[in-house]
């Protein structure tokens, strides 16, 4: 069975590394006998991208009653007194 290589693809976006590759791929279509074909692909889109919606945080079930009584406004004060002095 014989392959025969009609066309060469090179894509580019003008970088050092795709500088050696437009050298290959030029040297593959001299070989083969091949048509080149270059593509290159810059900037931004013409489309954006569709925004994917940010996922919900999962529910947290309600926290266990608490047995610990609140303080009163009166010992919160005598707390807070006795720190500053």
């Amino acid at each position: 069975m014989t392959v025969t290589v009609e066309r060469v693809v090179l894509a580019t976006d003008g970088s050092a590394s795709a500088a050696t590759a437009a050298a290959h791929a030029l040297f593959l279509a001299r070989v083969l006998d091949a048509s080149l074909h270059a593509v290159s692909a810059t900037g931004t889109p013409a489309f954006p991208r569709p925004r994917r919606p940010k996922p919900k945080p999962p529910e947290r079930p309600p926290a266990p009653p608490s047995n610990r009584r609140k303080p009163s406004a009166r010992s919160r004060a005598g707390r807070s007194s006795r720190a500053f002095v």
